[in-house]
């Protein structure tokens, strides 16, 4: 792992209390976060939702500075549809590295 890649503190601030530092990826802190229950969102403990959640559905969030619109995000499935070569795509491989996961071309 060079440098770059380990976990390490972030080096911009970043405001949010559920978001989960993943290290640095090309300069930016790196984050994934899952997402808010609808009932949080609206205060309403009468609100009822499933809580399946997807980690398609977490966002992946990369953070370039210490002011508030200083970041980048979407949610999993937008990033891996949105390719590899991206900012966040890039950043993707961050997720990957830290909860071991490799994908592998099939053979056939």
């Amino acid at each position: 792992m060079n440098k770059d890649n380990e976990i390490t503190a972030p080096r911009y601030e970043h405001d949010c209390t559920v978001c989960q530092f993943l290290g640095h990826k090309d300069n930016f802190d790196v984050y994934i976060c899952p997402p808010i229950p609808v009932r949080e969102i609206y205060q309403d403990p009468d609100i009822v939702e499933l809580e399946c959640v997807s980690p398609l559905e977490h966002s992946l969030i990369a953070r370039y500075g210490n002011s508030g619109p200083d970041y980048m995000s979407a949610d999993l499935l937008t990033v891996l549809h949105g390719g590899r070569d991206s900012i966040l795509g890039r950043c993707f491989d961050r997720f990957f590295d830290v909860f071991g996961i490799t994908l592998e071309k099939k053979v056939e």
